[in-house]
């Protein structure tokens, strides 16, 4: 259980699992981006299937805050991939999509980790 990454060519993939927590989260995205000696860039997923703990609304703006804080890391597309029974899911996608506008990553809401790898592919 917690967050864990991997990187799949371009995508970086954050798969949370089971009770995480927003520190756990935030540490993964540190140890996959903080080095301040990569210059790579990635697309990132993150897949929330596996995750048993549905995050308020603010708690969520308060992550893809510390998410733009890599901005420079990160390319123009990230995708979530939750459980399609998650409460409120359309209340996430309209904040996601304020995030969008304001920073100019676009985020997509998915509920199928393929259709989101798809999605991070295309130009």
């Amino acid at each position: 259980m917690g967050v864990t990454f991997k990187k799949e060519e371009a995508i970086l993939v954050f798969i949370l699992d089971g009770e995480n927590t927003i520190n756990q989260a935030e540490k993964a995205f540190r140890q996959a981006l903080g080095n301040p000696d990569e210059i790579d860039t990635f697309s990132v997923l993150i897949d929330a299937r596996t995750s048993s703990r549905h995050r308020d609304l603010s708690e969520v703006s308060s992550f893809a805050e510390f998410l733009i804080t890599y901005k420079g890391r990160i390319r123009d597309k990230c995708a979530l991939v939750i459980d399609e029974k998650r409460p409120k899911s359309l209340e996430l996608e309209r904040r996601l999509a304020g995030f969008s506008i304001r920073e100019k990553i676009e985020f997509g809401l998915f509920y199928d980790i393929e259709s989101a790898k798809s999605w991070l592919e295309q130009q």
